[in-house]
């Protein structure tokens, strides 16, 4: 028999005697649900320290800003967070206002003496606003010598510090074979001296120099790459470090790999190895 109220849709009315509740494999199946829950539940909380709360009350959020302050805080946010802003930064963003209501903010902090507007990076389409402090920063390194740098610098290429990837760069290997950059957190690029020399992919299993490399430079890439697994466990991308492919070739006979293994790697079978014991 079916029942219908003005405001319900039509419901099934069980006969006499039979329970219109979950069948007892179904509310077994629904408790293993709640219980794998709670315990994934209570493993992550190991993981993360602290006191979490929700910040969509009104307590923690306050009034509601009108839309003028709105883009001028989300104009010193971009500001705070590249130095430089351009409309390709924008874009990698979410959640924020119509480009063309923050361009006002930022021409109205100019216009304040705040930040100055200018053409500061080659490659970057339309105006662009940069902190004085982004500003100084890039003349002093255009002052000095670039090749006086030694140091290996990793960054990830979703990492904001390297946003000029996407841009205009046309990389190569060092072959001259063009080389498509992919942005994700397990892909890397190192540089030195303000050149790049090498893109690792998938937590360099794959691995391709950009420019050719002297003996010295491929030693001290491999110590470091011990950095990964030197990371707090939530953090570490992997208990061991496997390269597959150095330039194109199988790792274990590159002849590359003299490098790798003087600084702690194994080989096995045509692949690089790193253990965290060997670091």
């Amino acid at each position: 028999m079916i029942v219908q109220t003005p405001f319900q849709q039509p419901v099934a009315k069980s006969p006499p005697g039979r329970s219109n509740g979950l069948s007892e494999a179904a509310k077994l199946r629904q408790g293993s649900r709640r219980s794998f829950l709670r315990k994934m539940a209570r493993q992550s909380c190991l993981l993360q320290d602290g006191r979490w709360f929700s910040t969509l009350s009104f307590a923690s959020m306050g009034p509601a800003l009108e839309e003028p302050e709105q883009a001028t805080r989300q104009a010193r946010l971009l500001l705070q967070r590249y130095g430089i802003v351009v409309k390709e930064w924008y874009r990698r963003e979410q959640g924020l206002l119509p480009w063309h209501k923050i361009f006002q903010a930022l021409k109205r902090l100019e216009w304040q003496g705040e930040i100055r507007r200018g053409y500061f990076v080659g490659g970057l389409s339309g105006v662009q606003f940069a902190m004085p402090a982004a500003v100084d920063l890039l003349e002093k390194l255009h002052r000095e010598d670039p090749a006086a740098a030694t140091d290996m610098v990793m960054l990830s290429t979703l990492d904001p510090a390297l946003p000029f990837i996407a841009a205009s760069w046309q990389l190569t290997d060092q072959r001259g074979q063009p080389l498509k950059i992919v942005r994700s957190a397990a892909n890397y690029l190192i540089c030195s001296g303000g050149d790049l020399l090498i893109y690792g992919e998938n937590d360099f299993e794959r691995i391709v120099a950009l420019r050719k490399l002297s003996a010295a430079q491929y030693e001290k890439f491999a110590k470091l790459l011990h950095n990964l697994l030197k990371l707090p466990q939530p953090l570490r991308p992997k208990n061991r470090l496997d390269i597959i492919c150095i330039n194109n070739q199988p790792a274990a006979d590159s002849r590359f790999a003299k490098h790798f293994i003087k600084a702690g790697y194994e080989k096995e079978a045509a692949r690089l190895v790193l253990w965290p014991s060997r670091i």
